[in-house]
């Protein structure tokens, strides 16, 4: 078999393979004969001889392995790392890494656009190159496909973000792409000078976040009477995981209660039988009432209260929250779903084991 760097990518030689080439090279210099104690290693483990050899050979095993390691990060199905941001997000889509972005987050991006043919031009790529944008997606409405405040042939550039420069990012797509096809739509709103003094407006849309209310049925299992393990530390551990999982930009996505409860099998102590949802937007309120009763989640680093005044003309609007628990949920196409401790009950639907 061939080895080496071949059509089929690089084949590594293994430990054997480089003992038998550092034999058949000695033997081919006539200095120890025509049999040496390499033909047979592990007889002669001990021999000097053999002890040089697989000393030798270990280092060119590292090297090897350094070598189909570097050969495999050429490919951005397999890169990882720094080699997936140098190799191909940076010179591919102009896309690095930010500061507080997970690596899997920043990996998901990065083979979300290289797998869909995007290029540098692309206002999703170009968005998701800003500073402060940690990934975007591009949304259009047609009639076969209609998205709900739209017109047909309109489309919406949705950025997850805290803090962006939306000038600069009107300016990139000017100069970057064939702005002329596209009708945007948005809350936010980005004016950019052309050269001849004219004025282009662009229109930007901040992804939405909508805590997902859970309500986790099932039964607690027979550890010492529950003992170390309460409704808290099982709603703690739901949540986390839950977040783990839907960490991503995941606009648009439908929840079911059967993905819910699959994902929460294997609670410490708790067995999740099933799972409603409720969503949780911003919650409406009249404008200048009191927010000290209203929920507090975190927001862009901060905590704030989880209410809006805002019950119309725009794409983020406050909801009035109801209690109905669903089987599912449906994000609108700029709303993505995050998990908190608060929004989150055990439902002891089986007696308990002890």
């Amino acid at each position: 078999m061939r080895q080496g760097l071949t059509t089929f990518g690089i084949i590594r030689k293994r430990m054997s393979d480089l003992l038998s080439d550092f034999a058949q090279r000695i033997k081919e210099g006539g200095a120890f004969g025509p049999s040496t104690t390499l033909d047979n290693p592990d007889k002669y483990a001990g021999d000097a001889l053999v002890q040089i050899a697989t000393t030798a050979s270990a280092s060119d095993h590292e090297l090897w392995e350094a070598v189909e390691y570097m050969y495999n990060m050429l490919d951005y199905r397999q890169a990882e790392g720094r080699y997936l941001e140098r190799l191909h997000g940076i010179p591919k889509l102009g896309l690095t890494k930010e500061p507080l972005e997970s690596w899997d987050a920043y990996r998901a991006k990065v083979l979300g656009f290289l797998s869909g043919n995007a290029s540098r031009t692309d206002p999703s790529v170009l968005a998701a190159a800003q500073p402060g944008v940690l990934c975007a997606r591009q949304i259009f409405s047609t009639l076969s496909n209609p998205v709900e405040g739209i017109p047909a042939g309109g489309t919406m550039l949705v950025l997850k973000t805290c803090n962006t420069d939306y000038e600069e990012l009107a300016a990139q797509l000017y100069d970057k792409t064939e702005i002329g096809i596209y009708s945007w739509y948005g809350d936010v709103t980005a004016n950019h000078q052309t050269e001849n003094n004219g004025c282009l407006q662009f229109r930007f849309q901040p992804a939405s976040k909508v805590y997902i209310d859970l309500t986790i049925h099932g039964y607690f299992v027979d550890t010492n009477c529950r003992g170390a393990v309460n409704e808290t530390s099982v709603r703690a551990e739901a949540v986390e995981r839950l977040s783990s999982v839907f960490d991503d930009c995941g606009f648009g996505q439908q929840l079911t209660g059967a993905e819910m409860t699959a994902l929460l099998a294997g609670l410490q102590g708790f067995v999740c039988t099933a799972v409603g949802m409720k969503r949780r937007p911003k919650r409406l309120y009249s404008e200048g009432c009191d927010l000290s009763d209203a929920l507090t989640l975190e927001e862009c680093g901060q905590n704030i209260p989880w209410a809006s005044y805002v019950a119309c003309g725009s794409f983020a609007v406050g909801e009035m929250w109801c209690n109905i628990t669903q089987n599912c949920v449906q994000l609108k196409p700029w709303e993505y779903p995050d998990f908190d401790i608060s929004l989150a009950r055990i439902v002891v639907s089986e007696p308990e084991a002890c």
